[in-house]
């Protein structure tokens, strides 16, 4: 088979063309860091890249996620510790109070710092986080949890309980609702009594130290507090239960996270050492197509003549 001086020409200016290509590619590849540059590359890589990224992207969410719980249970952590702090207080006053050594002027005195814990515990009722939104008022979030009528305080909120995905099929419960935490705690005599009663009903009793059952009263509302203190320890303690349970989800997330980069980097990465060696083996190569075509193209019968 003859082989013409032009097919001859244009093989070798093909060769070179496609040197430089691979070439360009592999200068490219160096550039980028990057092992796919264009679906045709590696159509399986790059699907599987895909797919891991979309899967990179929805942990991130999830970790989005964690975060956002993790303020929300950290804001609640926060407010209940202030609660006990005020329980605390409260007793101490209700026991000094029983004190027989005490002036009615002093337990007025008692009296007043009771109703202005009352307002405190008022106020911690009504914490509202980053956005706005009264933590403890469940899906009535936008309005306050508790509202003060006269020497009354009513729950406003409602019995919802808000949760956060964590990681596929984990949730945590974010909030209480103020009625559990501030309203409903048991009484001695069964039933229910607020917190916010308790204060009110010490501080009219130390307003009213002549009445013959002040002592009897007394020591029961002191119980009372003790009874309130430790229904807020138990919510609180449930709050830290779920900020562990965001911690350990948020580290399981990471890991996850981890190695899936690992393999995404493992897909579409470029192996540096070896895009080196062959972009010398390409420039060697290119070299020699462009050798090839100078000489191709001083082939001429006029050459000889």
């Amino acid at each position: 088979m003859r082989i013409s001086t032009l097919q001859l020409y244009q093989r070798t200016v093909s060769a070179m063309l496609d040197q430089q290509a691979r070439l360009g590619d592999t200068q490219e590849q160096l550039a980028s860091g990057k092992r796919i540059l264009r679906p045709s590359d590696d159509p399986s890589g790059t699907a599987q890249a895909l797919r891991l990224k979309e899967a990179l992207s929805a942990w991130a969410q999830f970790q989005r996620a964690a975060d956002r719980a993790e303020a929300r249970l950290q804001l609640e952590d926060g407010a209940l510790s202030h609660v006990e702090d005020i329980l605390q207080r409260a007793r101490e006053l209700a026991v000094r109070g029983r004190n027989d050594s005490l002036s009615d002027g002093d337990r007025a005195a008692l009296a007043k710092e009771l109703r202005g814990l009352k307002d405190d515990l008022v106020r911690l009722g009504n914490t509202r986080d980053a956005q706005g939104d009264y933590i403890f008022a469940g899906y009535r979030s936008r309005s306050p949890a508790f509202v003060v009528a006269g020497s009354g305080v009513s729950y406003a909120g409602d019995a919802g309980v808000r949760q956060i995905e964590l990681g596929p099929g984990r949730n945590v419960t974010v909030n209480h609702p103020g009625n559990v935490v501030f309203m409903d705690v048991p009484a001695a005599a069964g039933g229910r009594e607020s917190l916010f009663e308790t204060l009110d009903s010490l501080a009219n009793a130390l307003d009213n130290p002549d009445d013959p059952a002040f002592q009897t009263e007394m020591g029961r509302l002191i119980d009372q507090l003790d009874t309130g203190l430790d229904h807020v320890l138990q919510v609180h303690t449930e709050v830290g239960a779920r900020l562990n349970t965001v911690d350990v989800q948020r580290a399981f997330n990471e890991d996850t996270r981890l190695q899936m980069q690992r393999t995404l980097s493992a897909v579409e990465d470029l192996d540096y050492a070896e895009a080196v060696a062959r972009l010398n083996r390409q420039m060697v190569g290119l070299e020699a197509a462009q050798k090839t075509f100078t000489r191709v193209q001083g082939l001429s019968l006029f050459n000889y003549l």
